[in-house]
């Protein structure tokens, strides 16, 4: 008997932890990651000689693995840029006075040419000064000063990549506690990214615009780590040993995942929606043992002079009021389309494993007076868009196995 009672006990504590951990306040974490993101913000704005102030780190909750931060790289490199928009705007001014320089010798040519005819109109034979060649007449950037504000933009990254890294860790070590509600298997995760491939480079050699993929640094830890170092368990320094940084790496292009982002992004384009639209190109993060998640933001009207014009309905010159009813009546149709649209689209991605997850987090356009919640989550299992293709599940079969959050 007694062993009977403790089984059902455990049973019961079992079941409770499952009811609780699957019950997250979803208010709470928001909260929460606002408060978190401020404190990110805080720490990066410390060092005001390498940044934009741009917007705060965005965090997100994901089921299964933890919590992302997401710092936007339009925040680092502000003393490079400066240095090196400098340059841009010198060889611009040079390259325009050779231009210039060019036109004005061609112009003079062009004029002793016609002289020398109408003084010589028996003769074939012109004899005219030569154009100078275009590049001689620039006076180029001084090499040293090249050297020199190279160094100082390499001496500059290097600054800042250290200044990022120990910010990362004293967000892990002493704030990400203020995140409650996550497992000890949960990961708290901080990475860099790219908000536009656009970037000046210049050497001493030469200077020029091009696409390049900007560093990235990314800094792990597990909740369990951390609540070992709260409990005197782990000391400061082993706990910062466990966090896994990676820095500079290289990003796999993964065409799949690329080809589905501009999937969504063709079908929501405010052209062709019959709900909301998105105006840029979905971003995704691939997390080993559990798939790839997306973010993107929704929405549904433009602000005219005339009032709002909502391209989902064809319908324009809206009171706000108006607007927000339509804005409201389109969320099923949203969310039912989305539903087909990640099982029809999600089925060409064949980089995941079968227990790999596609989970897809929207930001829901503003709204005041709707009852929609500001952000939901999609997410189904690789298993069921590859039985989708097989044909082992019909659509709507599909549809019902989509879990929105």
């Amino acid at each position: 008997m007694k062993r009977l009672t403790t089984f059902l006990i455990a049973i019961a504590l079992i079941f409770q932890g499952t009811i609780s951990l699957a019950q997250i306040d979803e208010a709470k974490m928001e909260r929460d990651l606002r408060v978190a993101s401020g404190v990110l913000s805080s720490l990066l704005s410390n060092d005001s000689d390498h940044l934009f102030r741009g917007r705060e780190p965005e965090g997100n909750y994901v089921e299964g693995f933890g919590i992302i931060f997401t710092v936007e790289d339009n925040m680092v490199f502000k003393y490079n840029y400066q240095m090196q928009y400098s340059i841009a705007v010198k060889a611009q001014k040079e390259a325009k006075y050779a231009v210039k320089k060019a036109q004005r010798a061609i112009k003079q040519t062009e004029r002793e040419v016609q002289n020398a005819r109408n003084d010589n109109q028996n003769s074939t034979a012109v004899a005219v000064a030569p154009i100078p060649p275009a590049v001689e007449m620039i006076s180029g950037i001084d090499k040293d000063e090249m050297k020199a504000l190279q160094e100082k933009s390499e001496k500059a990254i290097a600054e800042f990549e250290k200044n990022l890294k120990e910010a990362f860790e004293i967000f892990l070590v002493d704030y990400s506690q203020l995140i409650g509600q996550l497992k000890p298997t949960d990961k708290v995760l901080l990475t860099t990214k790219s908000s536009s491939s656009y970037n000046f480079v210049f050497s001493v050699e030469e200077y020029s615009h091009q696409n390049t993929e900007k560093s990235k640094l990314s800094a792990e830890m597990l909740v369990k780590d951390h609540k070992d170092f709260s409990a005197g368990k782990l000391s400061r320094e082993k706990l910062i040993a466990k966090i896994r940084f990676v820095e500079n790496a290289e990003v796999e292009s993964k065409p799949d995942l690329d080809l589905f982002s501009n999937m969504l992004k063709t079908t929501y384009n405010s052209k062709y929606t019959e709900t909301y639209f998105i105006s840029s190109t979905p971003k995704y993060e691939v997390l080993n043992g559990l798939g790839v998640v997306y973010s993107l933001k929704v929405y549904s009207s433009y602000n005219d002079d005339s009032g709002y014009r909502m391209p989902g309905n064809n319908k324009s010159n809206l009171s706000e009021s108006d607007r927000d009813k339509a804005v409201e009546v389109m969320y099923p149709q949203f969310v039912d389309g989305f539903k087909e649209n990640i099982i029809r689209y999600g089925s060409t991605i064949k980089s995941l494993n079968g227990s790999d997850k596609l989970i897809i987090k929207v930001k829901m356009t503003k709204c005041d007076t709707c009852t929609f919640p500001a952000t939901i989550e999609f997410m189904v299992d690789k298993s069921v868009l590859d039985q989708f293709t097989k044909g082992s599940l019909t659509l709507a079969q599909a549809k019902g196995k989509v879990k929105l959050k």
